[in-house]
């Protein structure tokens, strides 16, 4: 899963070397995608090697994943628990495999799958069981409780949330609105709240990083959302305090 996640992050700097798939102008009510226009052959060459790698993580992966036994429709790659060793590793998947459905040269014999059933048969099961077992959902997970609000969920919801936004085109309706009330919720959570930053031994640093995450998240998914400025001002408090020195604690300097 780690794998996949990391090559996601790497191929989204690559991403110019790397051709799109399906609409990329018109979105509906979400941030557009816009790549830049650079080519470089080591930047092609590099991401193409990525990708394969990313599509080569992605046929393990699909071995692992198997209905939901409390609801056939849904689908998961782990036991149905609520903690982080079982939400993550779906999140990311769902976040890995909506970024090949979208983007690069997608090689169906790689993944063992075609693109078109990556999408139906996997990546839409994967994100509805998410969506409805968070706590803004209406079911629970297999160990009786739903996920989220909890320590590291806003950056699972982030990955929710990017699964959604580079798929979002050909997502139904009511599961757009139902991501976008996960990755809402979780955002919220840190309006007016302070970043700690407990610089001895730690920093929180990664903490503060991973929530800031879901704001952007949010403001992909939902940029006419009158918490928008909220959220940004959110964001680039998190994100700021994630590089926090022992100098800046109480620096009133304008950065």
């Amino acid at each position: 899963m780690k794998s996949l996640e990391r090559a996601v992050t790497a191929l989204f700097f690559l991403l110019p070397a790397l051709p799109s798939q399906g609409p990329s102008g018109t979105r509906t009510g979400v941030m557009p995608i816009r790549l830049p226009s650079i080519r470089e052959p080591r930047l092609e060459k590099r991401a193409r090697r990525i990708y394969q790698a990313a599509l080569g993580q992605a046929r393990y992966l699909l071995g692992t994943v198997h209905p939901w036994k409390k609801d056939p429709r849904f689908k998961l790659l782990t036991a149905s628990r609520s903690g982080e060793h079982w939400i993550r590793p779906n999140t990311s998947a769902a976040e890995g495999f909506a970024f090949l459905c979208r983007f690069g040269p997608y090689a169906p014999n790689a993944a063992g799958i075609s693109r078109k059933k990556l999408f139906g048969e996997i990546l839409l099961p994967m994100l509805r069981y998410l969506a409805a077992t968070h706590v803004t959902g209406t079911l629970k997970t297999g160990d009786g409780k739903p996920w989220g609000d909890a320590w590291q969920s806003a950056y699972w919801a982030y990955s929710l949330g990017r699964a959604a936004w580079y798929t979002w085109d050909r997502l139904p309706g009511d599961l757009r609105e139902g991501i976008r009330r996960v990755v809402a919720h979780e955002a919220d959570r840190f309006v007016g709240k302070k970043p700690p930053h407990r610089i001895p031994r730690d920093t929180k640093a990664e903490e503060n990083a991973w929530n800031a995450t879901v704001l952007s998240a949010a403001i992909l998914l939902m940029p006419r959302d009158p918490r928008r400025a909220a959220w940004e001002k959110t964001f680039r408090l998190w994100a700021l305090s994630s590089f926090l020195r022992p100098s800046d604690r109480n620096s009133r300097k304008i950065v």
